[in-house]
């Protein structure tokens, strides 16, 4: 039904108001296909990600956000922030997936089922250096990819991924 509906204050309310997730997560999906370029709708996104109390229209409406507006700065920062900020570590770890997906790191991503690391806590040296493909220890290439993942989130989204094994390294 949602796909019929073109009025702008009723995906908006639906999206905010609806009682079940899954027709939210249709509103906003639809607020978006329609009005793209409307700053509102990317607002109303913003909001979901934020204020909505399911995680599962979370999680789409920042998927949303990082397909329509990854290049903004300030759509990276909010990210990032609600990256960081976020005290579920299924979310975050949720999230840096999005963002290593959306930023193509293609090396890292296709390790991670649908959760990235966790922005919160270092890779631990372990995690990296024990990874088998195949029953071959690669965990040296891992580890060169956890640093070049890191070194391109730092540079594109200044997001910090922790290395146990550079921390180690600085002290």
């Amino acid at each position: 039904m949602l796909d019929y509906i073109q009025d702008k204050e009723l995906l908006h309310t639906t999206a905010t108001d609806h009682s079940y997730y899954a027709v939210r997560q249709k509103a906003l999906h639809r607020v978006v296909t329609l009005y793209k370029d409307d700053p509102q709708a990317w607002q109303l996104v913003r909001q979901a990600i934020t204020n909505d109390t399911d995680t599962s229209v979370r999680i789409e409406a920042l998927q949303q956000l990082m397909t329509g507006q990854a290049d903004d700065p300030a759509t990276k920062q909010f990210v990032y922030q609600f990256a960081i900020s976020n005290n579920d570590v299924d979310v975050r770890r949720r999230v840096s997936f999005i963002i290593i997906r959306h930023h193509e790191i293609r090396q890292l991503w296709g390790w991670f089922k649908a959760q990235g690391p966790d922005l919160r806590q270092p890779i631990i040296t372990s995690e990296a250096t024990n990874t088998r493909l195949f029953g071959m220890s690669v965990g040296d290439q891992v580890k060169t990819w956890y640093e070049e993942c890191a070194a391109q989130l730092k540079a594109d989204f200044d997001l910090d991924l922790k290395l146990e094994w550079q921390e180690e390294n600085s002290k």
